[in-house]
């Protein structure tokens, strides 16, 4: 049952155009996990804002299980191990940890399987996501024009890179090829000389 609603929900939001990753077949349970890892080239950047992400998730949902990141190298085989990682990623992965439990997303930070892990985890339906209101603006936002999109930030560049990877994905899901990247903000105006930027603040 868990599966068939989680199914509607990725093709409801595949047709809003949204970024939608494969419904999770593998059996996931407290008995079947005892730790969750995030697993990349490097083991850092993306996969440790989607672990963190993740880790937000379990401990609202009350579960004690520990979700960490390791580079793919670093991964053991262990039993009782789920390891979650990118599409392009998941050969090696498997390769190297046969024993674990693999879910692969599409992107890190935008992935519909975060919930539906958490709902297996506690032996219950995933929840269906309220939809967010459109926000309505009196001068629609136009990419005409735009070479680059920018996300400022200030002292520390976490959140920018969140939202950075969030909007590249958005983009890549609507086919349009935009760069996008973050910038320390003093550097906004000498910047601007050089593109046709948007700033999201």
């Amino acid at each position: 049952m868990a599966k068939a609603q989680a199914a509607t929900k990725a093709a409801k939001a595949q047709a809003k155009g949204q970024v939608v990753d494969a419904v999770v077949s593998e059996e996931i349970s407290t008995d079947s996990v005892k730790q969750i890892i995030f697993a990349c080239d490097a083991g850092m950047g993306s996969s440790a804002m989607g672990a963190s992400l993740l880790r937000d998730k379990v401990k609202k949902a009350g579960l004690s299980l520990p979700v960490t990141n390791k580079a793919i190298s670093n991964l053991e085989d262990t039993d009782h191990t789920l390891i979650v990682m990118q599409e392009e990623l998941t050969p090696r992965a498997k390769q190297r940890t046969p024993r674990a439990i693999h879910v692969s997303v599409e992107n890190f930070l935008t992935s519909t399987k975060y919930d539906e892990i958490v709902a297996q985890l506690l032996h219950e339906a995933p929840k269906s996501v309220a939809a967010v209101p459109s926000v309505s603006s009196e001068k629609p936002i136009s990419l005409n024009g735009v070479t680059q999109v920018v996300f400022p930030f200030d002292k520390t560049e976490g959140s920018a890179t969140m939202g950075k990877e969030t909007f590249k994905a958005i983009l890549k899901n609507k086919g349009i090829n935009l760069s996008v990247s973050t910038l320390v903000y003093v550097s906004l105006s000498q910047a601007n000389t050089i593109h046709q930027i948007a700033c999201l603040l």
